[in-house]
């Protein structure tokens, strides 16, 4: 075939095509996760406990951990499905949270991600090999939305695979894998999808399969994710109403497939419809309403929870304003091409990201959809401009996503405009530029043929130097990281010092970590940089020695082969096997707490870890309530309570935060108030600290008992509400669990208010002998009621409103998209 002639399309894709992709794409998940498949490992990064003090045997050597980053799966991911799996299983709904702070919601925290259904297998299971099983569904799903989306819109067979199979390995999805971020982000191509078809075909069956995917999106429980895919979807549908307008014609593929201008601007045959541009915003409207009210049931016990929690109120206090200049993160860009640039958490790996001033590698890793299609494809996609009218739309949307997520000036500003994006994560934004890369990697890849031409020769030679000099700087870079070790172990040294300092710790206790990290640097740093500018030439080479032979299969083949080779060598263990033994392990400070636990119930007691023994949360693993917690939201009257405790040396307050003996001894009354029964430390307490004696040791890690404190406090009437005028009274506790308490109380003084250790949020209800009491805020933090002298049955009970009206929204919503799929007449069916 002549260089010149124009390559007829592939064939759309049939059932056949989508069975042989699902099948390939299994198989590769399987190879991807293989060592999770193994019999006795579990996908977790839960393995990083054993390198704290409470599990390391005395004498023995630091454990280093397989990822000592995903530190949140441990602490949060793992426990609450845990605890929402042990709810269900009794036959409750899963509204409290017992194990964090004095008690926290737990559906209202939409990260627990209670209703959202990829769960139900863990729920039914709650085996931890479940774990793999959910994670590859995740990557299964945003490959198989990928692949159905690049078909839609026209890409080839090999275009489409691409996309199918490159997104689920890319480095958004992979390094959020266990977290609520891929609950929400793997939906992505499939909302776009559903978009596509509305787009095409206006009518109730493709607005109630768009309002059902957007659902069970929001039900994935990471709002700010779910923004970023909302807003992409909708500009999306705004571009492609406006190209039917324009156009009077609603299938991309068709325009994609038709290379003349001028027949592009004229309807063909047989593939046209009177569309309606009101009808169909309406149809997007009705769509993105019943999606909202399917997840209701979490939205709305959400939207209360955020009205009295501090992160989002605190974000939105101290963003920049819209006149300001942040500073661009450009030094997080290279990540795009190379995401081990300053290296990771991985074991073996140092991490210097944080020491240069940027966020932790997950979030400048996410853009990465391989090194290869970022500096290859994705220039060429270019050549594919009239053969795909969409790459226009995404390459503006690429460059919009990159300036918002590495804050470049101006465009920053005007996003600090924009409601909800002024107070997002934007740098998660990342996820779009992958998705982006991928399908104008995919048009790359069908442009090939395009290089023998004027404009592709000279778009080939230029790519070919900038690979060259792209090589030669990460060749200098790997031979010249040694001469640099006097200034890593200074920056080393001086950044663990302060972490040290942060920590409550000796000021060369982490000296070890420090010298260890610069041995690492000056080991994998000169490997990666060399091995990248090796990486860099291969490409190269194809783009150079493909002269005139360009309608051949093989090169797109290669280069296709060899991105998916690279992301998988990019993410393969990122999420890491661990043994099971590991995953389950228990140290003697967690066995004594679970022992006083059980001789002690139905009393619960809580525990507050000081330096950075137990990370928040952390405790929760083991059923073992902290008085910390760490849910991105966490209520401000809490916070405010107990902010001598944390001691913020930032404008953040949060108690994801490490204490010491000094704020302890400062603030033993509000620790009594709260129930706080033990505490546990690497270092003793100071000898004039009266109230606290050790109770159990093990190494450098000893727990330590509070005496005097309760579960039940009394205040008089007319007293200020502080914890020095407070009283522990005597209770039997006759029932306990989450977010309902039963107890005989005996008050012996006046009237005054009766105290219960559980944090106050609405939904909160009391009974006392029978009689509902009023609920009010003590101190602003604690559940309280009226009462006399006397002795009490009083019951409590945390049954919000705002859960029963989300789920009579949800049951409206669900009952609207099963009306919409029955209304299948007039063709608003599509056919096949």
């Amino acid at each position: 075939m002549d260089a010149t002639q124009t390559e007829l399309p592939s064939p759309p894709a049939t059932r056949r095509e989508l069975l042989l992709f699902a099948t390939v794409l299994i198989a590769l998940l399987a190879i991807y996760f293989f060592g999770a498949l193994r019999p006795g490992w579990v996908l977790s990064p839960s393995d990083w406990l054993l390198a704290t003090e409470s599990f390391r045997e005395p004498g023995s050597a630091e454990y280093e951990p397989a990822n000592r980053l995903l530190t949140d799966i441990t602490n949060q991911t793992e426990p609450w499905l845990e605890l929402t799996a042990a709810e269900w299983g009794r036959g409750r709904v899963p509204l409290w949270n017992p194990y964090a702070g004095c008690g926290a919601p737990l559906l209202a925290n939409s990260q627990s991600a209670v209703f959202f259904p990829l769960n139900v297998i863990y729920i039914c299971t709650r085996s931890p090999y479940a774990w793999v099983v959910m994670a590859m569904m995740k990557l299964f799903i945003a490959g198989l939305g990928g692949f159905v989306f690049a078909r839609e819109i026209g890409l080839g067979r090999l275009g489409r695979w691409f996309v199918g199979l490159c997104f689920p390995f890319s480095g958004f999805l992979v390094v959020w894998l266990q977290y609520a971020l891929v609950n929400v982000a793997m939906w992505l191509p499939l909302v776009l999808w559903r978009v596509e078809r509305l787009v095409q075909r206006p009518g109730p069956w493709a607005a109630g399969w768009l309002a059902l995917v957007i659902g069970v999106m929001l039900l994935g429980g990471h709002p700010e994710t779910a923004a970023h895919v909302l807003l992409v979807a909708g500009t999306y549908a705004a571009w492609r109403m406006q190209c039917v307008l324009r156009l009077g014609r609603p299938s991309p593929a068709t325009q994609s497939l038709n290379r003349d201008p001028k027949q592009a601007a004229a309807p063909a045959a047989g593939n046209t419809r009177t569309v309606s541009i009101t009808a169909n915003i309406g149809w997007f409207v009705a769509a993105g309403t019943l999606g909202f009210l399917v997840a209701a049931v979490q939205l709305v016990p959400l939207a209360e929870y955020l009205g009295r929690g501090q992160s989002w109120y605190q974000r939105s206090r101290s963003r920049p304003g819209p006149l300001e200049i942040a500073r661009p993160d450009i030094l997080a860009m290279p990540a795009l091409g190379a995401p081990y640039v300053y290296g990771s958490y991985r074991r073996g790996h140092p991490h210097v990201e944080k020491a240069l001033g940027m966020h932790n590698f997950n979030d400048i890793a996410g853009g990465y959809s391989g090194l290869t299609t970022i500096a290859v494809l994705v220039p060429l996609a270019l050549l594919a401009r009239r053969t795909h009218r969409w790459v226009y739309f995404w390459v503006a949307l690429d460059f919009v996503s990159v300036a918002v997520a590495y804050r470049f000036p101006l465009i920053d500003n005007l996003v600090r405009l924009i409601p909800i994006l002024n107070i997002t994560k934007n740098q998660r934004l990342l996820l779009v530029v992958s998705l982006a890369h991928c399908l104008l990697g995919a048009a790359g890849l069908e442009a090939w043929q395009e290089l023998s031409q004027r404009v592709g020769r000279w778009l080939r030679i230029t790519l070919v130097g900038l690979l060259l000099i792209g090589a030669a700087v990460a060749g200098v870079g790997g031979v010249s990281v040694r001469r640099l070790e006097p200034h890593i172990r200074q920056r080393a040294l001086a950044h663990f010092e302060v972490q040290a300092h942060l920590r409550g710790l000796p000021a060369d206790a982490l000296q070890d970590r420090a010298k260890r990290l610069v041995q690492q640097s000056l080991t994998f740093f000169p490997r990666y940089y060399l091995g990248l500018a090796g990486y860099l030439i291969l490409p190269a080479g194809l783009l150079a020695f493909t002269g005139r032979r360009t309608q051949t299969i093989r090169f797109p083949l290669i280069l296709f082969v060899l991105t998916l080779t690279d992301l998988f060598l990019f993410g393969r263990g990122y999420n890491p096997a661990i043994p099971l033994n590991q995953y389950s392990a228990e140290c003697s400070v967690v066995e004594f707490l679970r022992i006083e636990l059980k001789r002690q119930s139905p009393e619960p007691f809580r525990v507050l870890p000081l330096e950075e023994e137990f990370p928040p949360n952390a405790l929760g693993r083991f059923e073992i309530p902290d008085l910390r917690n760490y849910d991105c939201i966490e209520v401000r009257g809490n916070l405010a309570f107990f902010e001598p405790l944390w001691g913020q040396d930032s404008d953040r307050l949060t108690s994801n935060a490490w204490t010491s003996w000094e704020r302890v001894l400062s603030n033993l009354e509000r620790l009594r108030l709260a129930n706080v029964r033990y505490l546990i430390s690497t270092n003793g307490p100071p000898s004039d600290l009266s109230g606290v004696h050790l109770v159990h040791q093990h190494g450098r890690v000893g727990v330590y008992e509070i005496d005097r404190s309760g579960l039940f406090s009394v205040a008089p009437g007319g007293a200020a509400e502080e914890p020095g005028t407070v009283s522990r009274i005597p209770a039997t506790i006759r029932e306990y669990r989450p977010g309902y308490v039963e107890a005989d109380v005996n008050i012996s003084t006046a009237a005054g208010q009766l105290i219960l250790a559980e944090t106050f949020m609405p939904g909160w209800r009391a009974w006392v002998d029978g009689r509902r009491s009023e609920v009010t805020p003590y101190g602003g933090v604690f559940v309280s009621v009226p009462i006399g002298s006397g002795q009490y049955r009083v019951v409590f009970e945390y049954s919000p409103a705002s859960f029963w009206f989300g789920l009579a929204g949800s049951l409206f919503g669900i009952a609207g998209v099963i009306g919409l799929l029955a209304l299948t007449h007039g063709g608003s069916k599509p056919p096949g």
